[in-house]
């Protein structure tokens, strides 16, 4: 038995809601972050008729916290998106979505590189078509953490989510329709 003390910033993460500059995640049954993406809300209410033809989101890692002896960076890293509460609210449950699984859904890091990439596209053309059926947008963001299968490994990676430095990068591809 192993017992650490977490550092005032992990510690000010787990209580207090808000926009923090690095998200931390560890495999073990550790953490996962939650990605909120207001332009990515904004964009779905244009409500525009658009197919899209890639969506995809790369997240970078900082690399001055990389220790490849004790913790490596993770294999890979699981997108998901909130599950719904009976009334339609987003909870602190994670589900997968349409993409994952599929080898076009990503999540592997890049090779050579600290940064993970995902598409999403399947589900963000949903979202759109929803939103310009409905008027209901049920973009509640995502969860980013360190898959389960991979339990006994101490895998870590503190990722870059400075808003204002453009860190998390999200990439989309669309075609009008008249």
């Amino acid at each position: 038995y192993y017992e650490t003390n977490p550092s005032a910033e992990i510690v000010t993460q787990q209580t207090v809601d808000g926009s923090y500059n690095k998200g931390y995640l560890q495999s073990l049954g550790g953490s996962k972050v939650k990605i909120d993406l207001d332009d990515l809300s904004q964009f779905i209410e244009r409500g525009e008729q658009i197919v899209i033809n890639e969506a995809s989101i790369v997240f970078s890692t900082d690399e001055s916290t990389v220790d490849k002896e004790k913790y490596p960076l993770p294999p890979s890293l699981l997108l998901s998106i909130p599950a719904l509460d009976a009334m339609g609210n987003p909870t602190k449950n994670s589900q997968g979505f349409a993409d994952f699984g599929s080898s076009w859904y990503g999540g592997v890091r890049l090779d050579g590189s600290s940064e993970y990439k995902f598409r999403f596209t399947r589900y963000l053309q949903e979202l759109i078509t929803e939103y310009n059926a409905s008027g209901k947008n049920d973009f509640h963001g995502f969860f980013l953490s360190v898959p389960t299968a991979s339990p006994i490994r101490p895998d870590r990676a503190v990722l870059n989510t400075d808003v204002t430095a453009k860190e998390v990068k999200v990439y989309i591809s669309y075609t009008k329709l008249n």
